[in-house]
């Protein structure tokens, strides 16, 4: 039997399967857009306020996106999903660490929990608990100069995740 009887084509052998493509990463990071309320404990409680609004895509890779923002302080935050860890992430950016809240879910009705920890110069923390809530909204941000810091930051710290 040759291979149109079976259906199959050259490319699609054994010998020389397709490609795989690459899903995109978009629709997952929409799910992060909105007002994210954190809480975790470290010696005491601590809250953030996070705001995600505009997707954007990489240079490296047209299906590779993030969403950026800022937190409460005015701190660039930054979210993505990383298909190969099934983790949504979500980071703030002060100018000693760099806070990711890492987590598999989001719940109808927008509350997520999973681990937080701290990056810097010196190395990594531990994990920390923490829950989170998102609402919807928009956040508002000085879009040019934020935009490109947005960019940069993203591909220094998806690359530099533990």
């Amino acid at each position: 039997m040759g291979l149109g009887v079976l259906g199959l084509s050259a490319c699609s052998s054994i010998e020389n399967p397709p490609p795989n493509p690459i899903p995109s990463t978009r629709s997952y990071v929409a799910q992060l857009a909105g007002t994210w309320n954190t809480n975790f404990t470290l010696d005491t409680a601590f809250t953030d306020r996070i705001q995600l609004s505009e997707i954007q895509t990489t240079e490296k890779d047209p299906n590779d996106f993030y969403i950026w923002g800022a937190n409460k302080a005015g701190y660039l935050a930054l979210g993505w999903y990383d298909p190969k860890t099934s983790e949504y992430v979500i980071t703030v950016n002060t100018k000693e660490l760099t806070q990711f809240y890492e987590f598999s879910s989001i719940a109808a009705d927008g509350r997520v929990s999973g681990n937080t920890w701290f990056s810097s110069e010196r190395g990594y923390s531990d994990d920390y608990a923490f829950t989170g809530q998102r609402t919807l909204g928009t956040a508002s941000v000085n879009a040019p100069r934020a935009r490109a810091e947005a960019a940069q930051l993203f591909e220094k710290l998806k690359a530099s995740r533990r």
